[in-house]
């Protein structure tokens, strides 16, 4: 078959559409890759036929008498909708900066152009991210009842796991780092998983991000563009998420993936992507991002270490409130002196110049809490 392509899809977003917003130009753009694979087949939206005498299971579709959708459970597409109200946002439909939802499996893509959906759902007077909306929509698609440049919902066949499926992969990776490209910015794909790095928590509120993007925009290429890589309750097979990694390392390179654990445990792919989008709201997920993806995982472990000791030293009950907060001046001096071109202080220097602070604050190489020590030494990064 032919290979399908990503880009060949309508792009609201250049044209002015942000998110499930219109007129916004947000810095940063998320965009949902989501797999459901829980049935061999993937999900199916429209009633096949069956041979005479043969049972078959129901699938998912509106039932004629209450135009609501039923069997949803099938192909677990009620994860899916529930993924996709996620994205939602009080006071609109979606969030202004989330720019699609897309759904992959074994045998069929749907995507959800959020803007164009938002823009639909408005012209039919209804906002409520119900699974007969939501997936309703879909289903008229795939009938031929609703076009999908009429609502902003693009159904594509795969023909089944295998090089097809890979070969959109590749393409839609490729279509959203070249936008990323175009924009001035990068493209980070972040892979939740329960295996990957727990970002530490770090709200710096709108002026601290616009201080620190504006530090990112002038030392390399800020994060325009988010790829947010999860699957359904049963996960994502191992070889689709080799060949998903696979197209992610070829096409972003390993510093434009990063694999992330939330905070919590285990959880419903819906309650993590709110979590995930939370996290940008508070202001705390793009730099955290933007160390994790330039130090790698190790490094970013290593410097989420040192803090955590940094804060278990600033919070003992021996402390006081005078030490504690000229401690913190003191070690906000260092990072904000200038270092030369390209502001970097070698890991030697770093250590030196904050033992140097704690003796001066007050705290001498006697007094020194098991962080600054640790600095003293080299250890931290």
């Amino acid at each position: 078959g032919a290979v399908l392509r990503a880009m060949a899809m309508p792009d609201p977003w250049r044209g002015g559409r942000q998110g499930g917003e219109r007129g916004r130009s947000p810095t940063t753009r998320f965009h949902v890759l989501y797999w459901e694979g829980s049935e061999p087949e993937g999900i199916c939206l429209e009633d096949r036929p069956r041979a005479p005498g043969v049972a078959r299971p129901p699938v998912a579709q509106v039932c004629r008498t209450c135009n609501e959708v039923r069997h949803t459970f099938r192909n677990r597409i009620d994860n899916m909708h529930a993924c996709l109200r996620s994205c939602g946002k009080e006071g609109g439909i979606f969030r202004g900066d989330a720019k699609e939802f897309v759904c992959l499996s074994p045998r069929l893509m749907i995507k959800y152009a959020l803007a164009e959906f938002s823009e639909h759902l408005s012209n039919v007077n209804t906002k409520a991210l119900t699974e007969s909306v939501v997936l309703g929509t879909a289903m008229k698609v795939q009938k031929g009842a609703l076009k999908s440049t009429e609502c902003g919902v693009y159904l594509q066949p795969i023909n089944g796991p295998g090089n097809e499926l890979e070969a959109w992969v590749r393409d839609y990776l490729q279509s959203v780092a070249g936008e990323a490209d175009a924009s001035g910015g990068r493209t980070v794909a972040v892979v939740l998983d329960r295996d990957g790095e727990e970002l530490l928590p770090m709200s710096l509120g709108a002026d601290g991000v616009s201080t620190v993007s504006a530090q990112m925009q002038h030392s390399h290429v800020p994060i325009t563009d988010v790829i947010v890589v999860l699957g359904g309750p049963s996960g994502i097979e191992s070889d689709v998420m080799s060949m998903i990694d696979r197209q992610l390392l070829t096409v972003l390179q390993p510093q434009g993936v990063a694999r992330v654990r939330l905070p919590g445990g285990l959880q419903h792919s819906n309650v993590a992507l709110a979590d995930f989008f939370m996290q940008h709201s508070r202001g705390a997920l793009l730099p955290s991002l933007d160390l994790l993806t330039r130090w790698g995982a190790d490094g970013y472990r290593r410097w989420r270490s040192a803090v955590e000791r940094m804060l278990f030293g600033l919070l003992c009950p021996n402390i006081s409130e005078a030490d504690a907060i000229a401690k913190i001046e003191s070690l906000a001096a260092i990072s904000n002196a200038p270092t030369g071109k390209g502001a970097y202080r070698p890991p030697a220097a770093r250590a030196a110049a904050v033992a140097a602070a704690m003796a001066a604050g007050g705290g001498g190489p006697a007094k020194l809490a098991p962080w600054a020590k640790g600095a003293a030494k080299g250890t931290s990064p």
